[in-house]
């Protein structure tokens, strides 16, 4: 399948996902912490980011605009702050 095709059809398991929890626990952020609240704006988020091979099916979680833009920094920040391997000079 062609990236272009995944794309297409990943976002409507995402909005299916996003719809069955919103039925099932309301508005409300589990939270990065695991302290729910009460959230306007949820998005579907990867469990593994797709910038390090993360798709729908390795896992999909639920959080508010504000956590998911939190999780999303701690990840940069950690991979900015992670030793890099050079490759050896010959």
């Amino acid at each position: 399948m062609k990236n272009g095709q995944r794309r297409r059809t990943g976002w409507r398991q995402r909005k299916a996902f996003l719809e069955r929890w919103i039925a099932a626990n309301g508005h409300v952020c589990p939270g990065l912490d695991g302290i729910p609240h009460h959230a306007v704006e949820l998005e579907v988020d990867h469990v593994v980011p797709v910038a390090l091979g993360g798709t729908d099916s390795h896992g999909l979680r639920v959080l508010c605009q504000h956590c998911n833009r939190s999780a999303g920094a701690k990840l940069g920040n950690a991979l900015h702050l992670a030793p890099r391997r050079h490759s050896r000079v010959w």
